[in-house]
């Protein structure tokens, strides 16, 4: 019976283990898996990213932005052998904030033979996606706040002595003299100053943002959600808008009575709702120059916004 008893082992696990399909014989080999030729905007759809190539090649890394405008999010990784070939799958949650179907060209993958100086190119299919609304414009449902992120924690500092404080105390001194001497970046295009409260309040807040500072990527998400909430509550208070019970794409749709020269869906509302939506719903923190971006966009808006309060 001893004899028998690893081999029955081995059956019994080859149901678990499922079906293993071969590596493909190929030089390289690229394909995109998708779940559905249809996405619906600002909810995730699962994609997959499988490569392949002989094992003496030397694959380029692989770049998220073949697959833009898609917001991508990394959830796992895995690599595998077999037959002189490697193969690596990664897997995404895909989404898409915008309202226009997509096409996104087909993406390329490259490994370079270092030996004989060649190298291998594998391309994969076009993607076609339909883009459905988030919402159904029939019965749209209760309307749905976004959730703020987390604070940022703070760091735990450890004391080790008259010599380390001082060294920190010191550092602290020059940092806060560094920053007081930085010049602040030009806004955006900003016509007339507002006149009314609500304009010169919000106007207040989002220069207080800017002059923050993001220097880690959570607090640049913070800032940028907070400069969306002040946006949805001056075009409330200004244009009188439930802008805070509508989505981004509701509130892009809205034309509000004194707002027809500058329009909720003009160029400098639009890209600060986005950037929430995706600092949001795809837990991605904008870079330096987007965060700007979005700050300078809405006290734009709002410096522009005619006759603001008054």
């Amino acid at each position: 019976m001893s004899r028998w008893l690893p081999l029955v082992l081995a059956l019994l696990a080859l149901p678990a283990c499922g079906e293993l399909v071969p590596i493909p014989v190929a030089d390289t080999l690229l394909h995109i898996e998708i779940e559905s030729d249809a996405v619906e905007s600002g909810r995730g759809l699962p994609l997959t990213v499988v490569r392949s190539s002989r094992e003496d090649l030397q694959p380029e890394a692989w770049d998220d932005a073949q697959l833009a405008p898609l917001e991508l999010v990394l959830l796992e990784r895995s690599q595998r052998a077999s037959d002189g070939h490697v193969e690596e799958r990664r897997r995404y949650r895909a989404y898409a904030f915008t309202r226009a179907d997509l096409r996104i060209s087909p993406p390329t993958f490259t490994a370079h033979d270092r030996q004989r100086a060649e190298s291998y190119r594998a391309t994969a299919a076009a993607i076609h996606l339909r883009v459905l609304p988030a919402l159904d414009a029939q019965a749209p449902g209760p309307p749905e706040f976004p959730l703020e992120p987390l604070a940022e924690p703070r760091p735990r500092v450890a004391w080790l002595g008259l010599v380390l404080l001082g060294a920190l105390l010191l550092g602290g001194a020059l940092a806060r003299r560094g920053r007081r001497a930085r010049v602040p970046a030009a806004p955006v295009t900003a016509a007339a100053a507002p006149t009314g409260a609500e304009g010169r309040t919000a106007e207040a807040r989002l220069e207080a943002l800017r002059a923050a500072g993001g220097e880690t990527p959570a607090r640049r998400s913070a800032h940028v959600v907070a400069a969306a909430r002040i946006l949805r509550e001056f075009v409330a208070a200004r244009f009188d808008v439930p802008a805070r019970a509508r989505t981004s794409e509701e509130l892009r749709d809205v034309r509000a009575p004194g707002a027809e020269d500058t329009g909720l869906d003009g160029p400098t509302v639009w890209p600060t709702l986005r950037a929430a939506d995706v600092c949001i719903f795809a837990r991605r923190p904008p870079s330096p120059t987007e965060c700007e971006h979005a700050l300078a966009c809405a006290l734009a808006f709002v410096r522009a916004s005619p006759g603001a309060g008054a």
